[in-house]
């Protein structure tokens, strides 16, 4: 059978406490179809606990090996085949850092796109980002240097010692560019929860600052802003919160 037509997913992975008191929360892996945007955003799985998941593997292990021979093989759906493309991956900053196993965004290697070092401000008491000319990252760098100082390690015991392990994200088992692909031109939280908050506030060049020179290769990458925005997850994420009725 031939391929008769390709959807390319956005997948989102967010946070969500469930009620005002207490410290239940789930953290949803939600997908929608980029090719059908009047469609809203499906769940693929389910976190629920009383903290973020401890570890990324045991996360997205079982999502990973869900999806990866779905986009190897297609869908077979009424005797056609449908390919299945992971287009981008659309997250707030600590939850890419998260799903990507790298340091935090506001740490001096946290710029996901470019190898710019920050410097610590003592008046704004924050990292800040000056330079604005910084070698790119790459996929194949991500890939084959895992002790590159851009990346979150486990400490494991050995012996008398404590060993330093890279953590290695289920993402990487997938066909994804881990740098193009993850995308941080999102519109809800860069441009307008990130970026006007701190206009009002500083001149100064935090990570959101940072990331507006990142904006363009996402869009020349992956389309415009609306069709890369969190704005359609989180309302989703306001619909799935509104069915939880109570503890039980």
């Amino acid at each position: 059978m031939a391929v008769s037509c390709t959807a390319s997913i956005n997948i989102n992975i967010d946070g969500l406490p469930l009620f005002n008191n207490g410290t239940a929360q789930v953290w949803p892996i939600l997908f929608n179809i980029h090719e059908k945007p009047d469609l809203p955003p499906m769940i693929a799985g389910i976190f629920h606990g009383h903290s973020k998941p401890k570890k990324v593997e045991q996360f997205l292990d079982a999502f990973v090996e869900e999806i990866l021979p779905i986009i190897k093989n297609g869908l077979v759906i009424n005797n056609q085949i449908l390919s299945v493309t992971i287009r981008a991956v659309i997250c707030d900053a600590p939850a890419r850092a998260f799903v990507k196993g790298v340091v935090n965004f506001n740490s001096i290697n946290g710029c996901l796109k470019c190898h710019t070092v920050g410097e610590y401000s003592k008046e704004l008491r924050t990292i800040i980002f000056p330079q604005t000319n910084a070698i790119c990252r790459t996929d194949s760098d991500f890939r084959n240097t895992p002790n590159d100082k851009h990346r979150q390690y486990y400490k494991i015991q050995q012996g008398k010692e404590i060993v330093k392990v890279p953590i290695q994200t289920p993402f990487l088992k997938l066909p994804l560019d881990m740098i193009q692909d993850f995308v941080v031109s999102d519109s809800l939280h860069l441009l307008h929860l990130g970026v006007t908050k701190k206009l009002l506030h500083f001149g100064t060049v935090t990570s959101n600052i940072h990331n507006l020179t990142h904006v363009v290769e996402d869009v020349e990458k992956k389309g415009s802003l609306p069709s890369i925005s969190t704005y359609p997850f989180e309302n989703h994420l306001y619909q799935i919160k509104n069915m939880v009725r109570s503890g039980r």
